[in-house]
Parts: structure tokens; C-alpha cells; sequence
């Protein structure tokens, strides 16, 4: 069995590598919805915007 000391001194040892893995998923995250977004409005704009001559074209 390993020692309640032992163990802090084991998460002492990793706790900066998972923090900075913790940082880096955030980062990821945000920069993740950040281009959700874009693409969303993007696709917004798009289905929004009404191409020239639609109706010409659906009584032609």
C-alpha cells in the first residue's frame, strides 16, 4: 500500500503536467466555439440572403 506522503509527493509531480493539459483543452475549447460561431453566422448569412432573379426564375 503507498503511503499518504508517498502520494502527495506523486501529485505533486503530475499536478503541473495536468494543469497544463487542463489549459490547453480550454484553449482548444474556446477556439473550437469560436469557429462554431463563424461558421454559423456564416451559414446564417448564406441561407438568409435571397440570389437575384429567384422569382424570375420560378415563373419563367
Amino acid at each position: 500500500m503507498v503511503a499518504n506522503s508517498d502520494m502527495a509527493v506523486c501529485f505533486a509531480a503530475v499536478r503541473p503536467d495536468l494543469m497544463a493539459l487542463c489549459d490547453q483543452l480550454e484553449q482548444q475549447l474556446s477556439q473550437a466555439d469560436q469557429q462554431r460561431r463563424r461558421l454559423l453566422e456564416a451559414l446564417l448569412a448564406e441561407a438568409l440572403v435571397e440570389p437575384e432573379n429567384t422569382l424570375v426564375a420560378a415563373y419563367a
